[in-house]
């Protein structure tokens, strides 16, 4: 597995780094555990700050995953310690970046086990359909429900969604906790980076 390095920081869409690596973007609510996984992911904690308080990544973060890809992780939305003005600044961010960004592959979007698909979620995925961006449910925090109640949360997803164009199936679960899917979401990111071509 290839180190994990950051390398740039976007408040808005004029800093974003140029498009030269394939990019696979994580994005999901505030607290839905997206720094421990890329940290899972990459077997490397510590390198995306990890917090008590939800909300504190307030811009697109790029970190670069050897020479063939390029992890973006997207602010938090839907409950943070920031003002208004501020939170709808990082929306429009996360829109623009999500529906615009010519060297973005994949999309993971982060649904917490326990609460499901939210609205704030769903006015996402309605962008990435318009925007025809490919995207990916992985449920997490696995480890806090019942293995059954996963494997029903996941079906009522891909039930829900299975018109949608732009998703990729199969919904993914994991937990940071356990390292359970851990293994697969990366074997299924790494087959996109030498599949992409920018």
């Amino acid at each position: 597995m290839n180190k994990l390095e950051f390398f740039a920081a976007a408040k808005v869409s004029s800093s974003f780094p140029a498009p030269d690596l394939p990019e696979i973007a994580f994005a999901g609510r505030s607290n839905v555990g997206k720094s421990s996984m890329l940290n899972a992911l990459t077997r490397q904690w510590g390198v995306v700050r990890t917090s008590d308080k939800p909300g504190l990544t307030q811009t697109i973060n790029f970190f670069k995953l050897g020479t063939k890809l390029c992890l973006v992780d997207l602010p938090g939305y839907g409950f943070a310690y920031a003002k208004e003005e501020v939170k709808d600044a990082w929306e429009e961010l996360v829109k623009e970046y999500v529906s615009t960004r010519v060297s973005l592959k994949r999309v993971c979007l982060l649904i917490d086990t326990k609460w499901g698909v939210k609205p704030r979620d769903h006015e996402l995925i309605s962008l990435m359909e318009r925007s025809q961006t490919k995207y990916q449910v992985v449920l997490t925090k696995t480890d806090t429900v019942f293995p059954i109640d996963v494997a029903r949360r996941a079906m009522q997803i891909e039930e829900s969604l299975k018109a949608n164009n732009s998703l990729v199936q199969p919904v993914m679960m994991v937990s940071s906790k356990s390292g359970a899917g851990i293994r697969s979401l990366r074997t299924v990111l790494s087959k996109i980076a030498r599949f992409a071509k920018v």
